[in-house]
């Protein structure tokens, strides 16, 4: 990921495995895409997942704050799963979505989502002691079962 500026000089930004391929040969700028979402107030965390796959989805992680104030929770009766899957939360995901896909082309937009009530946590194995998102680990340990549930047909 990189810019070349007006004087002709390339500028690089992210790293190459911010970019990934899906099964048909898009690439997904995936730093790009999480970033936007987490530009969100309702949005923590974001993990794009596309690297081989037929489409796009995403992981993503919410703040419990905001996710109980679109929801009318504020005694916090509501349980993390039941949170995420509130019509008033899922509506601000969605909208939070299709800003982020209205910038890329059909074949690398977010298709599928699913929703934490929570924020990650180290507990759950899916950050690490410096709050950075364990990418490998959680598509390949922690939420492998999740993440193939969204690609069944």
């Amino acid at each position: 990921m990189g810019y070349v500026d007006k004087e002709g000089f390339l500028f690089l930004e992210g790293r190459a495995d911010d970019v990934v391929k899906t099964s048909n040969g898009e690439k997904v700028p995936c730093s790009q895409m999480e970033k936007g979402l987490k530009d969100e107030t309702l949005i923590k965390e974001a993990l794009i997942i596309a690297n081989k796959r037929k489409f796009v989805s995403v992981l993503l992680w919410l703040h419990p704050e905001e996710a109980r104030r679109l929801a009318g929770d504020a005694n916090g009766s509501l349980s993390e799963e039941e949170l995420a899957q509130h019509p008033a939360v899922k509506a601000a995901i969605d909208e939070a979505i299709a800003k982020v896909n209205n910038d890329h082309n059909r074949p690398t937009q977010i298709r599928t989502y699913q929703a934490f009530g929570r924020e990650p946590t180290v507990a759950h194995g899916e950050i690490t002691e410096t709050m950075k998102l364990r990418r490998k680990p959680i598509q390949k340990e922690v939420h492998t079962a999740l993440i193939e549930g969204m690609y069944e047909e």
